[in-house]
């Protein structure tokens, strides 16, 4: 579960979220700490999104100030809690809410918004740190949106066609795969429009050199209720819509299915056993053709929408690449401002490598299983395995940007959702460690919903409750509480669980982090009846 399987683990994407956007401002500071405040307030007036915008005009106001000052002033920039807002990302519109209800009508700063894992601060954030994203792309998103003549435009459309097109192919791929061509035809006329003139369409797209009579047959074979097609009236149809008198997109309008489908019908009746690599490969410059309606000038509107889906994915690609460098174990983020508060899922081994880069002043050391292996001891075949080779150490984080998060993730635990963990680690002198985490939350289920918004089903896939964690200067790790499959609708468990496992289990762990001897008396100090 640790370093093998993909859980949702709720509410621990902040953490990732919260060192980008630290990163971010570190880049910033890098950028702009050497000009004047003249200049940074000509760059302010042209800012292309908010972080950048914040960062100048700070930096403006003050000149020649150290990244860890202006790295706590970042984290004093105060966000909405309102679920009211509907964002527009990952394709479509979508809405968010707060764990706590009493937070909704709340404008905080970015530090209490993390120690009480509120939602919709951390959704606006990715927002800013997507939008900072796009900006550092070598096509400006002003130009792209407003300027309809733009070259560039296309070629983000050709993409959506693509992309969108491909998408929808392979479903039709598996609904008529290991279909006969007759089996093939009979399934598409089900689709569509139920007329004369849409059947024919369609078996004049799948087979354009077939006879009238195999026509006439189909058309006998699939009839049209009440309605009766004398012979003439087949023939009129049947010499009234050959298939290349008119394009894809008409044929397929008339016919009342997807042009991909209609496609596709007609493409396996010449290669029955064609495989879906082939297809795809094929069909690409049909894909484009599908999609002609989008190059229209005057559906400017239709395609801002589809570029901004293509630059929100370029964003969260761009992304995944930063999260990838500190140990996120996926090739790949859902491109939606809900990967904020989990939705792209994480590994606990991972999000606990990511903390012991925080503990190690960003850098990150070899993991080691072992350090030395002994056999036969005390006998004449003892031998001692010890490993060999370099412990290359990578810095992958600049020092002023995990003391921000270690004050950060203390705070979790000093006066936010892990509080119960708050003075239970102390040293042997009875001194607390200083404790420090997040916690998450993940309920993963598939919902259906309907017209309206309406919801229509909900299948539960599994529920974890997470705390990732520090304790003192050298011990970190995860604790996580999961249960798989339909039995999780069953539990309500949230990460306070595994918060108070790790409490739990401090009689335990006592002897490793204060370097003492385990002893019979170290394990019974457990007590299961505590609460």
């Amino acid at each position: 579960m640790n370093e093998g399987m993909k859980l949702d683990l709720g509410s621990t994407a902040k953490l990732r979220t919260l060192v980008t956007y630290l990163e971010i401002i570190t880049e910033l500071h890098n950028r702009y700490a050497s000009l004047s405040p003249e200049d940074l307030r000509d760059l302010a007036d042209d800012a292309p999104d908010p972080i950048t915008l914040w960062a100048t005009t700070w930096s403006a106001s003050h000149p020649k100030a150290p990244l860890n000052e202006m790295l706590e002033a970042a984290m004093d920039r105060q966000y909405s809690a309102n679920p009211s807002e509907t964002f527009f990302t990952g394709g479509g519109e979508h809405h968010f809410v707060n764990f706590e209800k009493s937070e909704d009508g709340r404008v905080m700063d970015l530090r209490e918004a993390f120690h009480n894992s509120v939602n919709l601060v951390f959704v606006r954030l990715m927002r800013d740190i997507v939008n900072y994203t796009i900006a550092q792309s070598p096509q400006n998103k002003r130009e792209l949106m407003d300027n309809s003549e733009v070259t560039a435009r296309r070629a983000y459309l050709e993409r959506f066609a693509d992309q969108e097109g491909s998408s929808y192919l392979s479903r039709y791929i598996t609904d008529y795969e290991n279909l006969t061509p007759t089996q093939v035809l009979d399934k598409l006329a089900t689709h569509g429009r139920k007329s004369a003139t849409a059947r024919t369409i369609m078996f004049r797209s799948a087979q354009p050199k077939a006879s009238f009579i195999a026509y006439a047959d189909f058309m006998l074979k699939h009839p049209l209720g009440n309605v009766v097609l004398d012979d003439d009236r087949l023939h009129k149809l049947f010499n009234d819509y050959p298939a290349e008198r008119y394009s894809l997109a008409d044929r397929a309008y008339i016919a009342g299915v997807n042009p991909l489908e209609l496609w596709l019908a007609g493409y396996l009746q010449a290669n029955p056993h064609a495989t879906r690599s082939a297809i795809l490969e094929v069909s690409e410059p049909v894909r484009l053709e599908s999609y002609a309606w989008l190059f229209h000038p005057h559906l400017k509107r239709a395609q801002d929408t589809r570029i901004r889906i293509m630059l929100e994915e370029d964003a969260f690609a761009s992304i995944q690449k930063r999260w990838a460098r500190l140990g996120y174990p996926f090739d790949h983020l859902v491109p939606s401002l809900a990967t904020a508060v989990g939705s792209s899922a994480d590994r606990p081994g991972a999000l606990a490598e990511l903390v012991g880069i925080i503990l190690n002043e960003g850098a990150k050391k070899p993991t080691a299983r072992f350090e030395s292996l002994q056999f036969g001891a005390g006998t004449p075949y003892q031998t001692l395995l010890i490993q060999q080779g370099e412990k290359n150490t990578a810095q992958l984080l600049d020092p002023a940007i995990t003391h921000v998060m270690k004050e950060t993730m203390i705070g979790v635990v000093e006066d936010g959702t892990a509080k119960r963990v708050k003075g239970v680690y102390t040293d042997v002198t009875g001194k607390p460690y200083l404790v420090g985490g997040k916690t998450g939350t993940g309920d993963h289920r598939y919902d259906e919903f309907g017209a309206g918004g309406k919801l229509i089903s909900s299948r539960v896939v599994n529920r974890t409750g997470t705390f990732v964690f520090f304790i003192g200067d050298r011990f970190f790790g995860a604790i996580t509480a999961h249960v798989a499959g339909e039995e999780a609708a069953n539990y309500k468990f949230t990460s306070a669980l595994s918060a108070q496992m790790l409490k739990s289990l401090e009689p335990i762990l006592r002897p490793l982090i204060n370097g003492t001897p385990v002893t019979a008396q170290n394990v019974v100090a457990v007590n299961p009846q505590q609460p």
